[in-house]
C-alpha cells in the first residue's frame, strides 16, 4: 500500500491526481510513478483515460477506490450518455483492467473528425481560486473536454 496519496480536488483530473503524486513522491522519472501506483510501467499516461485502474485500487487509502477514481476523475461521465449502455460497460471494463486499451475505440475517438488534444487546457481564474484555497492548482476535467475552449464558469 502507499504511505501516501494526494487527496483528489473536487473535478481533478486523474492525470493531475498522478502529476501530483509524481511531483510530491519526488520520483526523478515517470515510470518510478507508474510503478509505484500500477506495479507497471507499460501504461500510457493519458490526459483523458489511464487504464488498469483495478491494480492502482490495491495500493489506495481504504476511502479511494478505483470506480470512485473512474467516475469522478475521468471524462467518462461527459461520454457515457453518447453510448450504448453495452458499450459503457466495456469501456469501464477497459478502464478498470490491464487489457488491451480499446478505450478510444468504444468511444469512436479514432473515427472522429474531432482530434484528440494533446495540451492540458486550464482556467486563469480557477488557478488564482486553487491556489489561494489549496496553496496549488490543477487540472480541472470540465476544461479538458474536446472542443471546450471557455471555462463554463468564468467565460
Amino acid at each position: 500500500m502507499l504511505t501516501h496519496f494526494p487527496t483528489p480536488y473536487r473535478d481533478e483530473t486523474f492525470y493531475s491526481i498522478v502529476a501530483r503524486y509524481h511531483y510530491q513522491s519526488g520520483n526523478l522519472s515517470y515510470k518510478y510513478t507508474l510503478q509505484d501506483l500500477f506495479q507497471t510501467t507499460k501504461i500510457r499516461p493519458d490526459n483523458l483515460f489511464f487504464v488498469n485502474l483495478q491494480a492502482l485500487e490495491d495500493n489506495l487509502p481504504s476511502n479511494l477506490n478505483s470506480k470512485y477514481l473512474l467516475y469522478n476523475h475521468t471524462l467518462l461521465n461527459y461520454y457515457l450518455p453518447f453510448l450504448f449502455s453495452k458499450q459503457g460497460i466495456e469501456l469501464e471494463q477497459q478502464l478498470l483492467n490491464p487489457s488491451k486499451n480499446e478505450v478510444t475505440k468504444i468511444l469512436g475517438i479514432n473515427a472522429s473528425q474531432i482530434s484528440e488534444s494533446k495540451t492540458l487546457y486550464h482556467c486563469e481564474e480557477y488557478l488564482k481560486e486553487d491556489i489561494e484555497k489549496y496553496g496549488e492548482s490543477y487540472w480541472h476535467r470540465v476544461h479538458q473536454l474536446p472542443s471546450v475552449f471557455i471555462c463554463p464558469y468564468h467565460k
